[in-house]
């Protein structure tokens, strides 16, 4: 059992530096690795916190400057699917 935590561990400090070199959002993070975002996100919240806080630190104000720009992306396709609306497309 221990080798395969330290290979999920391992897999989670990969994905966290993945994320602090790129700035990605877990759906990037987890297409790029090949893993679901589920797991992505576990790995972030749950198994890099045992292995490195300051990396764990870092994660978390990447995801936090997602979430604060998730509302106007939205925002965004919204007013782009009511111009195509409004065009006919």
């Amino acid at each position: 059992m221990r080798k395969k935590a330290s290979v999920i561990a391992e897999r989670a400090v990969k994905e966290a530096e993945y994320i602090a070199r790129t700035k990605c959002t877990v759906r990037e993070c987890a297409k790029h690795f090949g893993i679901s975002k589920s797991t992505c996100y576990k790995d972030m919240t749950v198994i890099l916190p045992e292995e490195s806080i300051s990396l764990t630190k870092e994660i978390r104000d990447v995801f936090k400057d997602h979430i604060e720009v998730r509302a106007m992306r939205g925002g965004f396709a919204t007013q782009e699917k009511f111009r195509q609306a409004k065009r006919g497309e």
